[in-house]
């Protein structure tokens, strides 16, 4: 973009005793300037909306992945997805999260606790174990850890160049 400058001669008198007393003025006409800058600001919010939405989903897909090597019945996969996508330019955000109530003990764990045993009862008749031991296994040792979120909210965000 090229700027265009205005010269205008202020009291540009070369009188031999005036000599040192005289000035321009240099103004440059910014409408050109002005619009560049609005339509570089405009394409790089748009920049940042796309970038945004794309990296939610990616989290989403990657968490997802994650999940298939610990699922039972497929609800926590099911219950993952971009839940918020606000695409305001420079105000842009996502939020990528679970509805499960149970989604941070299995990423987690817990600690030792007793659980309630008809909460266990379809998990353990699906792997053939009866509840009331997996129960007492639980207030002994707690539940391991299957991390699945946060390994792949770190692994996709360690990837992206944020592009303006």
């Amino acid at each position: 973009m090229r700027l265009k400058g205005i010269y205008e001669p202020k009291n540009a008198s070369f009188k031999e005793e005036n000599i040192m007393n005289f000035s321009i003025k240099i103004k440059a006409n910014t409408a050109g300037v002005e619009k560049f800058i609005k339509k570089e600001i405009t394409d790089s919010e748009r920049k940042i909306e796309k970038q945004v939405k794309e990296v939610c989903f990616k989290v989403e897909r990657e968490t997802k992945m994650n999940l298939r090597k610990h699922v039972s019945s497929g609800r926590l996969i099911k219950s993952y997805s971009v839940k918020s996508l606000v695409l305001k330019g420079f105000d842009t955000w996502g939020q990528v999260g679970s509805d499960a109530n149970y989604a941070p003990y299995v990423e987690f764990g817990t600690r030792p606790h007793f659980p309630p045993v008809a909460a266990l009862e379809r998990w353990a008749k699906q792997k053939g174990l009866n509840p009331w031991v997996v129960a007492k296994s639980i207030a002994q040792k707690g539940t391991e850890a299957h991390p699945h979120f946060w390994p792949a909210a770190e692994n996709v965000l360690s990837k992206t160049v944020w592009e303006l």
